[in-house]
């Protein structure tokens, strides 16, 4: 039951982090930076004229861009370093219990072994077993 849980919680890892991303990254301009009061008012109490108004205005100059690339590298390169770190310790964790079963396997291959082998060496008919040797 705990194995399967701990699944559930990786499936949810990638898709919270892709969320939380999502969130920093958001615009300058999102709904969140409106004032409460501009909520409030419909949009048919607004000016109608302003809001259809749409006019050419001269630009001079160069523009420049309006996102910052200092944080939006460092929120790339911090993504990209925590999923390399999840799927590191996902891999640690798939060995561990890789190298369990082959313990639990190995320990019942000599349960086996030992049964199979005769009690006593000069018995009737019985032949003694060579036990294998591990390999380091």
């Amino acid at each position: 039951m705990r194995r399967i849980a701990s699944t559930r919680w990786l499936r949810a890892l990638p898709l919270a982090l892709l969320l939380s991303l999502a969130a920093l990254a958001a615009p300058p301009g999102s709904r969140a930076d409106v004032a409460p009061e501009e909520l409030e008012q419909p949009i048919r109490e607004q000016d109608a004229a302003a809001s259809r108004s749409a006019s050419f205005q001269a630009v001079t100059g160069a523009q420049g861009e309006d996102v910052p690339g200092g944080p939006l590298l460092v929120l790339a390169y911090g993504a990209v370093l925590t999923l390399v770190l999840l799927y590191v310790l996902r891999l640690g964790r798939l060995s561990a219990g890789a190298s369990r079963d082959l313990d639990r396997l190995e320990k019942a291959l000599e349960g086996k072994l030992d049964a199979l082998s005769p009690d006593t060496a000069g018995a009737e008919g019985a032949t003694p077993r060579a036990t294998p040797a591990k390999e380091p």
